[in-house]
């Protein structure tokens, strides 16, 4: 029988009801969000991305800001973009995507 905690390392209570959670719930706003979508059209700063969305841009900021600590988005230069192997998982148009769930 595998290891239940798979590649996830040992049990870690901090991480496992913190640190997850988190990641789950910046993951699942961008996605309802078009945050994904509108960067992968179009990359841009948090403040234009937010305008383009209609949102706060101080929380898109901060949304931003933990997409990259995730690894989900990188910027380049003063524009953030989806990182290549991740937008097939988060992006509408795929058929792989959580955003189709």
């Amino acid at each position: 029988m595998p290891d239940p905690r798979g590649l996830s390392g040992p049990p870690d209570p901090f991480y496992d009801t913190f640190v997850l959670p988190l990641a789950g719930r910046a993951v699942l706003a961008a996605v309802g969000l078009g945050v994904f979508d509108s960067l992968a059209a179009e990359p841009s700063g948090a403040a234009v991305l937010a305008e383009r969305l209609r949102l706060d841009p101080t929380g898109m900021a901060a949304l931003c800001e933990a997409l990259v600590s995730l690894g989900y988005l990188r910027v380049e230069g003063d524009r953030l973009q989806v990182v290549e192997t991740v937008a097939p998982l988060v992006t509408r148009d795929s058929d792989s995507s959580i955003a189709t769930f």
